[in-house]
């Protein structure tokens, strides 16, 4: 058994894209996410890091400091797996801060933001805030109802106490009040605050009325970057929000958005625990968000899955790619903050593999959640390698090749007692559901301080769409029904997805709405595996090893069912057919060194 499971594991880790259903490759070009791109910008901070480049940004009697070489191969990287200049602006102004970069020094001449620094390096225009478009949530909206309410506040004169048209010839843009009591003290403090609240505000209301859930984070970097827009975003504030000359306009304007939108006052590093401030965190990025280009969809999703390495991430409404569910693969960027940061704090990949590793633990289902790991990060060592990916290697890639194993002995010894492969992918299928289901249960037990068992009775496609789409891609039409009990009462919800939560959320039945985000997760996990389709490639190429059938009949008769394994996505049994023809190959070459 030991010839087959090294020739299986050989075959399955060949190439990256053999072991998930997405495109992978085509994600390399930018489209359908951006999260290589992220891993591959890291890469090239990491690099500089641990090369002793500095990541300050100093306000210099020059041209360029060093901050400009890593912003600069930062965006190549970018740009060369398919971000557009915009993009590739944002997302290596995020990952510089998030490695130790400030976002703006100096006042007047000399003076550089971040932001500003990317979008110039980039060639990418400015936009300004107003075209900034939200992560999508289903739909998407853009930055447009905080400037709107922002302007309307500004023009009922509801921003600051100050009336323009009352002061005095000489005072206004001049450092009598730029720099002095009227401006700091007042004007720049009262709009910076009061602004960024009511615009953090009404991207709140905008999400709810386009049927989307308030996302509190977006929110309130999009409420601050307006603000920021308007007011002074170097002034010096009064020193009721601090001591002098330590707390910025950004700070001032942060700390409204926070207060408007809930958001907790401090957030936590996933694993290491390091506390950052909201005000400070929401009024840095927005003040690098104001300073962007263009960016699109795709590129604030990387964004927003760059800043799900906080332990509030599901509170505060960043991406969902730090845990505990596993995300789409595409989203999956979270690792890349928490390796990053690690790195930078330590000069240690080794550090940052076991912040990796540690974090996948508290997944719904760390196994999967490791290997997508792995396969994004081996892919990214295809396009631009470095300490970053290298790092979610080393913490992902002995749960990967022990997985592998142990479905090519579970395989192996179902064949040998006489079992079809089919049954043998549906008892692994069933292996799965029960793991989601076991760690939902106790995750939420554990957080709501309740008995909480849930149990998946069915998860098939088909559920409301006619045609052999609907029926084969169970994701897009899924048909699932729910059982949990709290405390002992029983509650069982058929037709989970199409019935139970329409008729929940527009009938507003309470004691159903109360039960959707405790039952959510668990169902949520199982219509995004096919990011990894090891229950697929491996069974088939097991299979196939052992002459049981040819890798076109076998991976036909493993895809027919459309079932968890294949992840309901187009082309799978073509991988699985790959995969155990290279285990044959595989296979000979082994049986021959033994």
């Amino acid at each position: 058994m030991e010839a087959i499971i090294e020739a299986v594991t050989n075959a399955t880790l060949f190439r990256p894209d053999l072991l998930t259903g997405d495109a992978i490759n085509a994600m390399a070009g930018g489209h359908g996410m951006l999260n290589l791109s992220v891993f591959c910008t890291a890469n090239v901070i990491a690099d500089k890091i641990l090369k002793g480049e500095g990541l300050k940004l100093k306000a210099l009697n020059q041209e360029r400091i060093d901050l400009n070489s890593v912003i600069d191969e930062g965006v190549k990287a970018a740009m060369a797996t398919g971000s557009d200049p915009s993009n590739a602006a944002l997302i290596t102004a995020s990952l510089c801060y998030l490695a130790g970069s400030n976002v703006r020094a100096g006042v007047p001449s000399g003076n550089r933001k971040l932001g500003a620094m990317c979008r110039l390096s980039a060639g990418a225009q400015r936009g300004g805030v107003l075209s900034l478009p939200t992560p999508k949530g289903g739909n998407k909206i853009s930055a447009f109802p905080a400037v709107l309410k922002i302007y309307e506040a500004m023009m009922e004169g509801k921003l600051t106490r100050v009336n323009g048209s009352e002061v005095p010839a000489g005072i206004l843009g001049t450092p009598l009040s730029g720099h002095s009591t009227l401006g700091e003290d007042y004007i720049f403090s009262e709009v910076a605050e009061n602004a960024a609240a009511i615009g953090a505000s009404a991207m709140m209301k905008a999400y709810a009325g386009a049927g989307m859930k308030p996302n509190p984070f977006i929110s309130a970097v999009f409420g601050t970057a307006a603000a920021l827009e308007i007011c002074h975003p170097d002034a010096a504030m009064p020193e009721r929000f601090g001591p002098s000359f330590k707390v910025y306009t950004p700070y001032v304007a942060g700390f409204g958005a926070v207060k408007a939108t809930g958001l907790p006052e401090n957030l936590h590093f996933r694993v290491t625990g390091e506390e950052f401030n909201t005000a400070n965190l929401i009024g840095d990025l927005g003040i690098i968000l104001k300073d962007m280009g263009t960016p699109t969809i795709i590129g604030m999703l990387a964004f927003y899955e760059i800043f799900a390495c906080f332990t509030e991430n599901a509170i505060i409404g960043t991406g969902s790619s730090g845990g505990p569910k596993t995300a789409p693969i595409g989203h999956v960027a979270a690792d890349v903050g928490l390796a990053l940061r690690t790195i930078a704090k330590t000069g240690s990949i080794e550090k940052a593999a076991e912040v990796i590793e540690k974090n996948k633990h508290g997944f719904f289902d760390p196994e999967l959640a490791s290997m997508e790991a792995n396969t994004i990060a081996r892919k990214v060592e295809e396009l631009r390698g470095g300490p970053v990916s290298r790092a979610v290697i080393l913490a992902t890639t002995a749960v990967t090749k022990r997985a592998i194993a142990e479905r090519v002995k579970v395989t192996y010894e179902g064949l040998d007692k006489g079992k079809t492969l089919t049954e043998i992918i549906i008892s692994l299928e069933e292996k799965r559901i029960r793991k989601v289901e076991e760690n939902v249960s106790a995750i939420m037990s554990k957080n709501l301080n309740k008995k909480i068992e849930i149990r998946i009775t069915k998860i098939t496609g088909g559920a409301r769409r006619q045609g052999k789409i609907s029926k084969k891609y169970f994701a897009l039409d899924p048909n699932v029904d729910v059982e949990v009990r709290i405390d002992g009462k029983e509650t069982i919800l058929k037709n989970f997805c199409h019935e139970v939560i329409p008729d929940a959320v527009l009938n507003k039945k309470q004691d159903i709405l109360q039960l959707l985000p405790i039952v959510s997760p668990a169902v949520g996990e199982l219509l995004v595996t096919g990011h990894t389709l090891v229950d697929l490639v491996v069974p088939v190429a097991t299979a196939v090893v052992l002459g049981k059938g040819s890798p076109e009949d076998l991976s036909e008769e493993a895809v027919s069912r459309h079932s968890m394994a294949t992840g309901g996505l187009p082309g799978v049994g073509d991988r699985a057919a790959e995969v155990a023809r290279l285990a044959v190959q595989f296979y000979k070459e082994v049986s021959k060194q033994k």
